[in-house]
C-alpha cells in the first residue's frame, strides 16, 4: 500500500520507506489523481492543474513524464499504481490512501460519536483528524482546479477544528 500525505508538503511512503518525488510536476500529478483515488482525472485536468491556462508546447510529453517518474518511484506490488486510459489517468484505489481520505473518515466518524453523546471519544477522534494537518494542503502547489481544491480541503480543515472547539467547550460544561 502507497501512503500519499497530501495535507502539508507532498510525501508518499511505500511500506516504511517514504520516497522523494523528484520534480514538482510529479507532485502535482499525485495530488491531482489521490483527490479521488479510482477515478478518472483528465490529461486536460491534469495540464490545468500543471500549468494553469497556459501549458507548453511540450505538456504531453512532460506528462507522460511526471506519470512515468511516479510509475517508477511509487512500485506498487511490482505494478504501476497509476494506470494510463484513453482520456487521462486513474489512481488504482487498492494501491494508495492518503491522509485527506483519513481526515475525512475521522472528522464522520467524530461527528457520529458527538451525535450519540460520546463527547470524550468524538474529542479524540478530531484530535487525531487535526493531528494529520501537517500544513498547506498540496505543499502549496497546483494551478487552476487543483489551487480550488486546496482552498477546499483547507476550509474543510478549518470547519473541522471549529467543530472539535465546540465539542471541547460542551464537553467540558457537563464536568
Amino acid at each position: 500500500m502507497i501512503n500519499i500525505n497530501l495535507l502539508g508538503h507532498v510525501e508518499a511512503s511505500v511500506g516504511s520507506q517514504t520516497v522523494r518525488l523528484k520534480c514538482e510536476g510529479s507532485s502535482i500529478v499525485l495530488c491531482a489523481v489521490s483527490l479521488s483515488p479510482g477515478s478518472l482525472v483528465t490529461r486536460q485536468a491534469l495540464h490545468e492543474a500543471l500549468w494553469g491556462e497556459h501549458p507548453p508546447d511540450s505538456r504531453k510529453q512532460l506528462l507522460e513524464y511526471f506519470v512515468h517518474q511516479l510509475n517508477v518511484s511509487l512500485k506498487f506490488a511490482n505494478e504501476a499504481f497509476l494506470v494510463e486510459e484513453r482520456q487521462g489517468y486513474r489512481l488504482l484505489p487498492t494501491a494508495a490512501s492518503t491522509d485527506v481520505q483519513q481526515f475525512r473518515r475521522y472528522r464522520q466518524f467524530a461527528r457520529h460519536l458527538a451525535a450519540d453523546g460520546r463527547l470524550d471519544q468524538a474529542s479524540g477522534v478530531y484530535a487525531k483528524a487535526m493531528a494529520l494537518h501537517r500544513g498547506t494542503p498540496f505543499g502549496g502547489a497546483g494551478q487552476g482546479w487543483l489551487r480550488a481544491a486546496s482552498a477546499g480541503v483547507m476550509h474543510m480543515i478549518r470547519c473541522t477544528r471549529v467543530e472539535a472547539t465546540r465539542l471541547t467547550t460542551a464537553s467540558a460544561s457537563f464536568r
